[in-house]
């Protein structure tokens, strides 16, 4: 037999998974300026240095995020949502 609280339960748990769809629906990768800072924050974090100078492009469905220069410099390759694919020390190509 199927109780008032029954149809209520299952009301309220389908406008929550409504809800939450609709909400991952509109997520998105996040702002490329984001994912440089962060990895800026970790070149400062791993080398010491405070005089930062990071830039992020576009590659393939990611970034190359460059920070330094000349053996300091590091490459930090990320997908579209800033994971760390690649970290390639020196500026090493490949």
């Amino acid at each position: 037999m199927i109780r008032k609280g029954h149809i209520a339960t299952v009301l309220v748990l389908c406008g929550l998974s409504a809800m939450l769809g609709y909400r991952v629906a509109r997520m998105g990768p996040p702002d490329p300026s984001g994912i440089v800072a962060h990895w800026a924050a970790v070149y400062a974090e791993e080398t010491g240095r405070a005089d930062l100078h990071c830039a992020g492009r576009p590659q393939g469905d990611g970034y190359v995020i460059t920070c330094g220069t000349g053996a300091a410099r590091v490459d930090y390759v990320t997908d579209a949502y800033g994971g760390l694919v690649a970290r390639r020390d020196g500026g090493r190509d490949g």
